[in-house]
């Protein structure tokens, strides 16, 4: 391999007129043997320009992440599917025996890529192929060489994060080695912290980040001694507390957090308060980890409690802490508060850590104003931001203040100090915003306690709605932001509910800040949801506050404000109609703007989802208005075609939940138009496109024909079971829905199933969908049907297909479970016992028809009688849970409802994102029935289901056997001959059900006279009548 032609073919690769024709090279020898090393070579080589280096690491990456993993021959499936190209193991053994060398010399730019690429050969090939790559890094720390050690624990730490999420018991290859280099680890550590230079701290927070990722989730009993533990416990609580360097107070205050020094400490802190959360209570230690929680409780919770209140004491103007590290101190502090040993630590001077510590961070800061002037979009952004949220100090004093609380003599006097500063005359407007915001903070606490009800209407009529129209406009945002706080409180006087009411609506529509009046938005959507009284007085301005939030929502791009639409649309679904398109329109041109450019940034598109989401709520507000729905058709039309033009992916779900709700009452020419871009979309990425998830098939299809030509296609992709299931279930509804309409489409489709039969399938569910599709043909035209399969074979010289499936059919009747399946079976054979000429299988199988019948209607009226069971199951539900809401509301009962206050939300989804990827065992209670088809096809009503619709199986069996006695009574006793005593007591209980069921059906017809087309509308306009079945 010529390293010289391929590094010219790399560097060809950035010239837009010679690109073409390198990457067509590259693409020809990337699978000769000595590519990928040749790649390796040309990074490593300093006589290369480092563009081509960084272009040569890169496509080295994307070559290990594509072929490095060798794909079992099971996992490759598929007819046409070619050989699956992988890296050579001769190619593999070169790069595993130089790519740590080659990141202990490389750049910091190389390095990083070439990283990336270590953790990927160590995930596929450690310990198997790897088994030595231990022994290599423990040679280079074992060295002098700091440039070594840099290296050696790159490796090292892409190792362990290949582990991080595994169980114990899957951590033993890691852990034989990990026990035997933490000693030397621990050693380089001590070595290196006196050295506070930018390189050792470097070096030292490798070693720590190492550490924490080893240990977060869990800590295998064999890894290390409790004394051990305990000496690392102490080594990050050292380095939380080291001093930083003169040179770090030079840099700007926006760059301290990407200095080495702070991240150090951000992971130290990380790492102790993780530690402190899973070991600072040894009761509820598991005996193996018991000795390390009780070493733990007595000899390091205290230390680290006492290093993380002196971070949050000493914050401040003076004394700068990055807002990670603050957030890390406060949160191991709110943990603190929970356990008695730590508790005592700061218990005395809690109210000084409250006032000194926590309160200057809840105040609106300089930070915060400079952003609102010089962007106050960004500043809704930020404020909005939930995983910025998740890790700012503002959201960890709010945990910190919410877990204090709990000891019940610290809430009086956290609300003196609330009074205190707003009855003060001389506050500051940023700490009458700190006040605010703790008494939003403490609203779950106050709400449920009678003792304060006096107290909180107080406050919300004499400061918080007055600060609504402040001069200062962050104090006009807090009030909004308390009132949504305190949105579920019961007001005593319906004038403070409506006064609140109005200062919202004032802010929303009248405030001239954007900050503001998101919040007021927010406030707006949480008093409409928890106070239904004023309702009637936010009607009269409905136009104004929808248009005022849609321009907000085309200003700001914030996808809480699409929430806010929802709400609105669905409170006031009934009020909406008349400016429904104003409203559509100007979603389609927020969606245009979102979606703009070639790609979709990741912060717009969950914007864009949320407008989506808005259309669909406006579609459902207007889905009984018919003639709203075809002003809105074209509109919503436009932005789902854009979304298939483009191919946004990512939109598609939405896309077809829109043309769902479009098609719910009726089918247009446009929609039927517009199909033809969603089988476009099936053929690039069928599987999205086949599963149809919200709404049943036949509401997809309406009434109308849908286009044959599609259909030859559906089975033709190499598909999974699980979406080929959704394509059986398609063509299926596509003859029950067009009886008598699609007859040159029938022998493609009983083909093209009967050839999915003949291959492999997995599983019963997806056969017993093919067999259904089938079944349909003969319903649809038993004759046609039959036609199609007497000209198909089972196998060369074989019986044919007819006398194969009809004898396997009855015979296996009681794999066909669910109410849906067991009533096609039953009309399916209904249609083939009538028939006038019969071939000779149907004939031999006489006798067994009418059992089979028989056992059908024994599992029909077992899934009849769960469904009935559960349903009145959840109508019992609702009902104890409108009795549950009745006494919730009651204000005079004890206890009231139990609510989270907002910082504990905040932790705990904060504790959810830390967390991320443990194993979640769910020992579930439910049981369901095996008469109730848990599978999503069940809950699609096709034709057959609909009650009313003149396809009922009961009277169709009857009328079917007494036909056939008038008929032809020598086939009516070959039918009937055979049954015993037990079977003619079932036929005649199923005679009974049948002229029940006769009667209803007539009692319905005679109320369905006063329209009588509503009937057959409401069935699909299909006669069961007609037909030859």
């Amino acid at each position: 391999m010529d390293a010289g032609r391929v590094a010219m073919a790399l560097k060809a690769t950035m010239d837009p007129r010679e690109r073409a024709a390198a990457e067509e090279y590259l693409t020809s020898v990337r699978k000769i043997i000595g590519f990928t090393p040749v790649l390796l070579k040309i990074v490593l080589s300093e006589d290369v320009e480092p563009p081509v280096r960084h272009a040569a690491v890169i496509y080295v990456k994307n070559m290990i992440n594509s072929y490095w993993e060798e794909i079992p021959e099971e996992e490759t499936r598929g007819e046409n599917r070619a050989t699956v190209f992988t890296i050579h193991e001769q190619d593999r053994f070169v790069i595993r025996e130089g790519i740590i060398d080659a990141i202990i010399q490389s750049p910091e730019v190389i390095r990083t890529q070439l990283a990336e690429c270590v953790r990927t050969i160590l995930r596929l090939d450690f310990p198997g192929r790897w088994p030595h790559v231990f022994s290599k890094i423990v040679e280079c720390i074992s060295v002098s060489d700091g440039k070594q050690w840099f290296g050696a624990l790159l490796v090292l730490q892409q190792l362990v994060k290949n582990y991080e999420y595994k169980k114990v018991k899957e951590k033993t290859d890691l852990v034989v080695h990990m026990k035997n280099v933490l000693p030397l680890l621990y050693q380089r550590m001590c070595q290196l912290m006196p050295n506070n230079s930018q390189e050792s701290v470097y070096l030292q927070k490798i070693i720590i980040k190492t550490f924490y990722t080893l240990v977060q989730f869990n800590l295998h009993p064999d890894l290390m001694t409790p004394e051990h533990f305990v000496e690392w416990m102490e080594l990050a609580r050292q380095v939380v507390e080291q001093p930083l360097p003169e040179e770090t107070l030079c840099v700007d205050y926006e760059d301290r957090p990407q200095l080495v020094w702070w991240k150090i400490k951000k992971w130290a802190g990380r790492l102790m308060g993780r530690m402190l959360e899973r070991f600072n209570y040894p009761k509820n230690s598991t005996p193996e980890y018991k000795p390390f929680a009780e070493l733990y409780s007595k000899n390091c919770a205290v230390p680290a409690v006492r290093t993380m209140l002196k971070i949050v004491m000493s914050n401040g103007e003076d004394n700068y802490v990055t807002p990670r590290v603050l957030y890390r101190a406060l949160t191991l502090l709110q943990k603190a508060v929970g356990h008695a040993n730590t508790w005592q630590v700061f218990k005395d001077q809690i109210m000084d850590v409250i006032t000194q510590g926590i309160f200057p961070l809840l105040c609106h800061s300089k930070e915060d104003e400079e952003l609102w002037e010089t962007d106050p979009q960004e500043y809704v952004r930020f404020k909005y931001d939930i995983l910025e949220d998740l890790v700012h100090p503002v959201s960890g004093a709010a945990s910190f203040l919410g877990a204090c609380i709990r000891h019940r003599k610290l809430l009086p006097k956290i609300v003196s100090v609330i009074e205190h500063v707003l009855n003060e005359s001389s506050a500051e407007p940023q700490h009458i915003d700190g006040a605010l915001h703790m008494f939003g903070q403490v609203n779950a606490f106050l709400i449920k306690k009678k003792t304060y009800k006096t107290f909180l209407e107080t406050v919300i009529t004499s400061q918080v709605v007055p600060r609504a129209s402040d001069k200062v406009r962050f104090l006009r945002a807090r009030a909004c932001w308390c009132i949504q706080q305190y949105s579920r409180f019961r007001f005593a006087h319906m004038s403070t509910l409506s006064s609140v009411t109005a200062v919202v609506v004032n802010c929303l529509l009248h405030d001239t800040e954007i900050p503001v009046k998101v919040e007021a938005a927010m406030a707006l959507q949480m008093i409409l949801y928890d106070q239904e009284k004023v309702h009637s007085s936010v009607l009269p301005y409905l136009k104004p506050i929808i248009l005022q939030i849609l321009e907000m929502l085309k200003e700001t791009e914030n996808d809480e404000l699409n929430s806010v639409m929802s709400c609105i649309i669905s409170t006031f679904e009934e009020h909406v109609g008349p400016i429904a398109v104003d409203i559509a329109n100007q979603l389609a041109s927020i969606f245009a703007d979102l979606t703009s450019g070639d790609e979709v940034k990741e912060d717009k598109s969950v914007t864009a989802l949320g407008v989506l989401g808005t259309l669909e709520s406006l579609l459902d507000a207007a889905e009984e208005k018919e003639e709203v729905i075809n002003d809105l058709e074209p509109i919503v039309l436009v932005v789902v075609q854009s979304i298939m033009q483009r191919n946004i992916s990512d939109f598609y779900e939405q896309a077809y939940s829109l043309i769902c709700s479009l098609n719910f009452l009726r089918i247009t020419p446009a929609l039927w138009d517009f199909y033809s871009s969603i089988y476009g979309a099936f053929r690039q990425h069928y599987a999205d496109v086949v599963q149809l998830r919200n709404r049943g098939p036949e509401q997809v299809f309406g009434r109308s024909q849908p286009p044959a030509d599609a259909f030859g296609n559906v089975f033709n992709k190499q598909l999974e079971e699980d979406s080929e299931s959704y394509a059986a279930k398609l063509l299926e509804v596509v003859l029950l829905q067009f009886r008598g309409q699609i007859d040159t489409c029938v022998k493609p489709i009983v083909e093209l199933v009967v050839t999915r039969l003949g291959k492999e399938i997995f599983g019963v569910e997806f056969r017993v969908l093919c067999l259904s599709v089938i079944i349909a043909a003969l319903v649809y035209n038993p004759e046609l049907a039959i036609e199609v399969l007497l000209s198909l074979r089972v196998a060369e010289g074989c019986e044919s297909l007819l006398d194969h499936f009809i004898k396997h059919w009855v015979n296996e009747v009681a794999t066909f479970n669910g109410i849906h399946n067991r009533k096609m079976c039953l009309f399916g054979l209904c249609a083939i016992a009538q028939l006038r000429e019969r071939p000779p299988v149907i004939n031999e199988i006489a006798r067994s028809i009418i059992p089979s019948c028989i056992v059908l209607f024994e599992g029909l009226q077992r899934a009849y009688e769960a469904k009935a069971e559960e349903e009145s199951e959840s109508t019992d539900d609702e009902e104890e849970d409108d009795d549950l809401a009745k006494s919730d509301s009651d204000e005079n009962v004890s206890g009231g409802v139990a609510v989270v206050e907002d910082g504990l939300q905040r932790e705990a989804a904060s504790d959810k994102l830390e967390t991320d990827g443990i194993d979640n065992d769910d020992d579930s209670d439910y049981t369901f029935s095996d008469e109730i088809d848990s599978e999503d096809f069940e809950i699609y009503e096709t034709v057959i289901d609909k009650e009313g619709c003149g396809f009922d199986e009961y009277v169709t069996f009857k009328d079917m056997l007494t036909t056939l006695q008038q008929r032809d009574p020598h086939w009516y006793l070959a039918l009937v001959s055979g049954l015993d005593d037990a079977q003619n007591k079932s036929l005649e209980k199923v005679f009974l059900l049948a002229e029940q069921k006769r009667a209803a059906l007539a009692n319905q017809q005679m109320n369905a006279q006063v329209n009588p087309d509503r009937l057959q509308e409401s069935c699909g306009g299909f006669n069961f009548g007609s037909g030859s079945a």
